[in-house]
């Protein structure tokens, strides 16, 4: 903890050398007077004033002056001599929000938050609670255990705070708001974006691997191509009728990650970390998958679930349910080969990418004919053996091969 403090003590000091701005919460301007350091925070990190007294750190000062000037006091000898005004402040060349809140006074970039208050009330006031702070309470007050699960036919509107997906080599993508349509039979939940493309190549962006409140999607995502020098407004949807079939309901968090590709080498530019937009719904409910049903495997991180049952296709004989679970910090992918329905050589399809920490329900589609497997519907079918083959899937590595048995029906 003393590095984190030694870190964040260091990066007040270099904020004015920062060259990124956030956009600014409604602000006023400060009273004049002298302000106490009263809590640091870096991402979920954050130093209070109690840490602070008891570290002795808790001299740091900021005095705001009523000639629009700033003096800031980290305690060794060299003050900083600062400007604010019209709800910023800098040192002249590089401004940062700064956010006003009775006696305290807050100001940061994007990673890192510096809260001051004014001296006398540090150690009685507490400032108000960002909509950051209160969504983190939520989440503090109400653990997974405790919160209701979804139900997967209740569809609620939600927003979302403009998303940052990726500005990297001259390649950024922000997600921008949620449209929702209750439509029983085509809502759907539409999230927009913005592509803008400052390279010299033709690009292909998709979205990869993409899973709603932690289950993996069926549909979904971005497949858009730019060209050099150009931009793209567009969005892509996750209809209602799909989500039920996960098991989800109202959408609180999204994840994926981001694939750049030379549209026209089809070279890979990058592939970013995943990532999560959370809506406003997050932290309210939970997803609740039913994992009942014959477990096939439960090994190297990988558990994998099958519903002895076959279930009617509207373009296939049939299909039977999975759940594959992924607890590896790697995307796996799982495979079918060497199937036999009642003991004939049967055509089926299981092929599921899970992403790592998620889940993933899905099924093996019969694709064989009736009279292939010497039956005449799917309720015939009383076994099925086959083998499942798990990867890891970015590397093409075999994790295991697993040879099963299901009793259809018994």
């Amino acid at each position: 903890m003393t590095k984190k403090i030694t870190s964040l003590v260091l990066a007040l000091v270099m904020l004015f050398s920062l060259t990124t701005i956030i956009a600014s919460a409604e602000t006023t301007d400060p009273a004049p007077g002298k302000y106490v350091i009263y809590s640091m925070s870096e991402g979920d990190t954050t130093i209070d004033r109690d840490m602070l007294v008891e570290i002795e750190m808790d001299g740091i000062s900021l005095t705001i002056n009523d000639d629009g000037t700033a003096v800031m006091d980290m305690g060794d000898g060299d003050p900083t001599t600062l400007a604010w005004g019209n709800g910023e402040i800098g040192d002249g060349e590089d401004a940062y929000p700064l956010t006003v809140d009775g006696d305290f006074i807050s100001f940061g970039d994007d990673s890192m938050k510096f809260t001051f208050c004014a001296e006398g009330a540090a150690d009685t006031a507490a400032p108000a609670k960002d909509e950051k702070d209160e969504k983190e309470d939520k989440k503090e007050d109400k653990k997974d255990g405790d919160l209701p699960a979804e139900d997967p036919a209740v569809h609620e509107e939600v927003t979302i705070e403009e998303f940052v997906a990726l500005d990297q080599d001259d390649i950024s993508l922000k997600f921008k708001e949620v449209a929702f349509d209750d439509d029983p039979k085509w809502g759907y939940y539409e999230f927009s974006y913005v592509l803008k493309n400052g390279t010299d190549k033709n690009l292909s962006v998709t979205t990869d691997n993409v899973s709603v409140n932690g289950i993996m999607t069926v549909s979904g995502g971005i497949w858009e191509s730019v060209d050099a020098g150009k931009n793209a407004k567009n969005n892509f949807r996750l209809y209602l009728s799909d989500l039920e079939k996960i098991g989800v309901g109202t959408i609180r968090d999204l994840t994926f990650r981001i694939e750049v590709k030379d549209s026209d080498s089809y070279d890979e530019i990058l592939t970013t970390d995943f990532m999560t937009i959370e809506t406003s719904a997050f932290g309210t409910a939970t997803t609740a998958v039913d994992t009942e049903g014959k477990e096939l495997y439960n090994d190297n991180g990988v558990k994998i679930i099958a519903k002895e049952t076959v279930l009617p296709d509207d373009y296939n004989l049939g299909k039977v349910p999975f759940v594959i679970e992924n607890t590896n910090d790697y995307v796996i992918y799982v495979s079918d080969s060497n199937t036999y329905i009642n003991g004939w050589d049967a055509t089926t399809s299981l092929y599921k990418e899970v992403a790592p920490g998620k889940t993933a329900i899905c099924t093996m589609n019969i694709y064989s004919e009736a009279d292939d497997l010497d039956i005449e519907t799917y309720e015939d079918i009383t076994e099925l053996e086959s083998d499942l083959n798990i990867y890891e899937n970015d590397d093409w590595k075999k994790i295991d091969t697993v040879s099963i048995e299901l009793a259809i029906g018994k």
